[in-house]
């Protein structure tokens, strides 16, 4: 039953910190209007996105050794929750892109 259990936060961890870049898609409309920039810029942000995810899956096994998967889970939803505060309240596009590097 502990497993199960213990499985189960799994999965919620994985989708939440997931689906996150998947809202940039659905808020991008009114963020381009708000910042004054092109509907286009929204693939700078996900090109971000993806670069970081790259690097940071590449390195994962590495860091997983060193620190261990809870507290690299951890500091994996720590920093997307910085990420997605730094979405919430940038007045500035290019505060997006540096958020985008969590």
């Amino acid at each position: 039953m502990i497993k199960l259990v213990f499985i189960l936060i799994i999965y919620a961890i994985f989708i939440s910190l997931g689906g996150i870049d998947s809202l940039l898609g659905v808020a991008w409309p009114e963020m381009a209007r708000e910042f004054g920039v092109a509907q286009s810029s929204a693939g700078v942000i996900s090109m971000t996105i993806g670069t970081c995810t790259i690097i940071s899956s590449l390195q994962a096994q590495r860091i997983t050794k060193k620190v261990g998967i809870g507290k690299l889970v951890l500091v994996s939803m720590f920093l997307t929750a910085i990420g997605l505060m730094g979405f919430a309240f940038s007045r500035h596009f290019f505060l997006l892109i540096f958020m985008a590097l969590r």
